[in-house]
């Protein structure tokens, strides 16, 4: 097998993984697995000692594996992300298919999994998860040994754009505006259906040709809807525990774009800050929960801190 001799060491045995299962399984649909307290999504998945491929019905197993691309490199992923040219076993055309390849743990992985499933169904994700492998459980260890590796597969799109990769330093003003309220309102958009994403930074923010921008990589993203209930009930510290929840993606968005465009002058910042700032709430306002348009006030006041 060829290899991209520029490609890290890991991704080689990544492919190894992806090759080794012998059949495979349909993809479990774990959408009715995320929890809405606010905790971290680990459904429950009984796998075999054996390497484990679970796939979506399009899919078959993979027999062969080439990484091409290490997405982490360029700033789009710090996951460990990388692009791979795959053929499966029953391979329908000639050219090899492109899947991005994302290494984790198999807790993580299928947390995420139910979420990016739950978005899904919201109509927010951008792409779907399209498989999972997960390695074979090392000698002597339980079928169920949470350090064995598991990857998540979605296929590559070309078309898609993350928007910490625009040359932000060299845009107007407008422009500035302009991107900054795409990724607020990407950020929204999770937060009217109470998900915080956890890791609201712009590598996390992609534009899809025909499509409004949408936030990826959910290992980190919780639902709090239970809390929005506890929040209507009275509850004070629910109240604050949203506002929290929200702020700190807010704020790691506007903090991220500060640093990079670079801009120190207070009238600069507020260009793009207002706009971005008014998007966000009306995406809130719009079917959003009264709880959490109350909470985007808070929430509002503390990205102005952030980037003053």
């Amino acid at each position: 097998m060829l290899y991209n001799t520029r490609m890290a060491k890991p991704h080689y045995n990544h492919c190894e993984i992806l090759t080794a299962p012998k059949d495979y399984r349909p993809l479990p649909n774990l959408l009715a697995a995320v929890r809405h307290d606010s905790k971290y999504n680990r459904p429950d998945s009984r796998f075999s000692s054996d390497p484990l491929l679970r796939v979506a019905d399009d899919l078959s197993s993979i027999t062969h594996a080439v990484p091409e691309k290490d997405l982490a490199r360029g700033g789009s992923s710090r996951h460990g992300a990388f692009v791979a040219h795959v053929r499966y076993a029953e391979q329908k055309r000639d050219m090899p298919e492109t899947l991005v390849i994302k290494p984790s743990t198999v807790p993580t992985a299928l947390g995420e999994l139910a979420m990016t499933q739950y978005l899904e169904h919201e109509g927010l994700a951008p792409f779907p998860v399209d498989g999972l492998v997960v390695e074979g459980a090392p000698e002597g260890a339980a079928a169920q040994d949470r350090s064995r590796v598991a990857l998540l597969l979605s296929r590559y799109q070309s078309e898609v754009v993350g928007l910490d990769s625009l040359a932000w330093h060299e845009m107007s003003m407008d422009d500035i505006a302009l991107y900054a309220t795409e990724a607020a309102t990407a950020l929204a958009a999770l937060h009217r259906v109470a998900v915080a994403h956890g890791d609201g930074y712009l590598r996390n923010v992609v534009r899809v040709s025909g499509q409004p921008a949408r936030m990826i990589d959910f290992e980190h993203a919780v639902s709090f809807s239970d809390v929005v209930d506890q929040a209507d009930g009275g509850d004070e510290a629910a109240q604050r525990h949203i506002a929290d929840m929200m702020s700190r993606d807010l704020c790691s968005m506007f903090t991220d774009v500060v640093q990079q465009v670079q801009l120190t002058r207070a009238a600069e910042r507020s260009t793009w800050l207002d706009p971005a700032l008014d998007a966000y709430y009306e995406k809130l306002a719009v079917l959003g929960h009264d709880q959490l348009v109350t909470a985007a006030s808070a929430v509002m006041a503390a990205a102005r801190r952030t980037v003053r």
